[in-house]
């Protein structure tokens, strides 16, 4: 009994000795890997996914304007997000400017959108600050507001009619807080200002969209 004790003690010595010479040996090719300038350690590439909503207040031409935008995308090592946003005026019925075209009242309508990138800077802390930019094109346009008519048949039917319109390019950047509210869920409030070079709408200056923009938001995804 006491022998087969001493062999299987002996046994256990051994492999432990052997176990932690392997890992030494193992740490030190590891260390003594060569790296060159041309050659870089292989990382892997770590992907996700997020959809955003978002409420956004700016002003045309000193009205009140509300935005209210939507944006999904992928999101690569955490840091990048590549994806999509589209940006639409909610409140068109208070843009209200008289006289446009032929003493006729109209309301601005349109929105705005394209392509997002944006660097998040310690994504996985709690609070952190983000880098957005976005880049496309929108559309605004004066639509006339001329009420419900009978057409004679037993119906009514609402009359509009757009008289002057404008597509136009426009770049966007930007700086946002976001908050990790949980696991899958960020909240997000920046300022942004919107620049754009070639809008030409009737009444108004070229420059009269060129503001800044404050918003506030959810993002929800795998980040």
């Amino acid at each position: 009994m006491e022998k087969s004790f001493l062999t299987f003690f002996l046994l256990l010595v051994f492999t432990g000795a052997f176990a932690q010479d392997y890992t030494a040996v193992k740490d030190k090719s590891s260390e003594d890997e060569i790296r060159t300038l041309f050659k870089k350690p292989a990382k892997e590439l770590q992907a996700g996914w997020f959809v955003g909503l978002n409420s956004a207040y700016t002003q045309f031409d000193q009205k009140d304007v509300w935005l209210l935008g939507i944006s999904t995308g992928a999101i690569l090592n955490h840091n990048w997000n590549l994806g999509l946003t589209l940006n639409g005026i909610v409140n068109s019925h208070y843009l209200e400017y008289k006289q446009i075209i032929d003493n006729q009242d109209a309301n601005l309508v349109g929105g705005y959108g394209g392509f997002l990138v944006e660097y998040t800077v310690a994504p996985k802390a709690p609070v952190h600050v983000t880098f957005p930019l976005q880049i496309g094109a929108g559309y605004l346009g004066y639509l006339s507001d001329n009420g419900y008519h009978w057409d004679g048949n037993g119906y009514w039917y609402y009359d509009s009619e757009t008289l002057a319109y404008d597509v136009f390019f426009f770049v966007e950047p930007g700086i946002k807080a976001e908050f990790n509210l949980l696991k899958f869920m960020r909240l997000e409030a920046g300022v942004s200002y919107r620049y754009s070079p070639n809008l030409e709408l009737k009444c108004e200056e070229d420059d009269f969209i060129n503001q800044f923009t404050g918003s506030i938001g959810l993002k929800f995804g795998k980040f």
